[in-house]
């Protein structure tokens, strides 16, 4: 570190770096140094002069999107190209919670393991100026399907296109050993407002295939009215059925409460408290809503 305008830290940082290497054995200095650094990144005093948090050393915090009982999403600007982005991140009074610490991570690594144009695709697990962690995404301007849905329902040839591009999502999720676990209108987001677009959001309550949630000491791990009774109940090991249930779920809510047709028949069907009668998979499932277009398969 040269003079620069700042010799008082030039200064302070030569006698820091001297000091550190007083420490006699490697590994404690290195430990030492890891702190320090550690340190100076988490700080809270990080700021870039016009009030915005500093977070990675590369982005600044715009607002806060969206605020819920345990976790926290915030939208990012990368403070060099401009760029929009967002995080997800435990709310500051719960960051110190293990067990939602462990989720956040889990679900970074599980939706690091996909790349689907139907799956939100995730970028990086960053760390706040405070320590929490944090699962960097693409920001996407548009509504949830749970916005669209307050609005109005879909028309079936709509909500037959949403549940093909769903069913692909869900497709390279059960191929990757993994289950979603939480597919749910508020889960579903709509790049500028469009159905065709749909990107599958949200994989804190994923497992692996096999897996039950309280495996992970979640005794509350679900979307009531869209989970299925097995995930419900904590214990059972789950399949791809619950996953298939919780879409039986969301395309039969956005059909009008009267629907009789076809769709409404398919998503029954997937939605049927009994497991053992639903479809075994998501390829037989998709198979079966190809068949109400007399065998045409559905562009997504």
């Amino acid at each position: 570190m040269g003079e620069g305008p700042f010799p008082h830290l030039a200064q302070a940082y030569r006698a820091l770096v001297a000091a550190l290497d007083t420490i006699p054995n490697p590994t404690d200095r290195r430990v030492a140094r890891d702190a320090l650094r550690d340190a100076l990144d988490r700080t809270q005093e990080m700021l870039d002069g016009h009030g915005h948090a500093v977070i990675a050393d590369t982005f600044l915090v715009d607002q806060t999107l969206h605020q819920g009982n345990a976790f926290v999403v915030l939208k990012l600007r990368h403070r060099d190209l401009g760029t929009a982005h967002a995080l997800k991140s435990l709310r500051e009074d719960r960051r110190h919670e293990p067990i939602l610490r462990d989720l956040l991570q889990r679900e970074a690594r599980h939706q690091l393991q996909l790349a689907h144009p139907a799956i939100l695709p995730i970028r990086a697990l960053l760390r706040l100026p405070d320590g929490r962690p944090g699962i960097l995404m693409d920001y996407v301007k548009g509504p949830s399907l749970a916005d669209r849905l307050f609005e109005e329902t879909l028309m079936e040839p709509q909500a037959a296109r949403l549940a093909a591009r769903l069913c692909e999502a869900l497709a390279a999720v059960h191929a990757a050993n993994l289950l979603h676990l939480d597919l749910s209108p508020a889960n579903i987001v709509l790049p500028g407002g469009k159905l065709e677009d749909a990107l599958l959001a949200d994989f804190g309550l994923s497992l692996a295939i096999g897996e039950c949630h309280r495996d992970r000491e979640l005794t509350q791990a679900q979307s009531h009215h869209f989970a299925s009774p097995e995930q419900a109940a904590g214990a059972v090991p789950l399949d791809a059925r619950a996953d298939l249930f919780a879409l039986g779920r969301v395309i039969r809510a956005c059909l009008p409460p009267d629907a009789s047709g076809p769709l409404a028949a398919w998503a029954d069907h997937l939605a049927t408290p009994d497991r053992a009668a639903r479809f075994p998979s998501i390829a037989e499932a998709r198979a079966a809503l190809d068949a109400l277009h007399f065998g045409e398969p559905l562009e997504i």
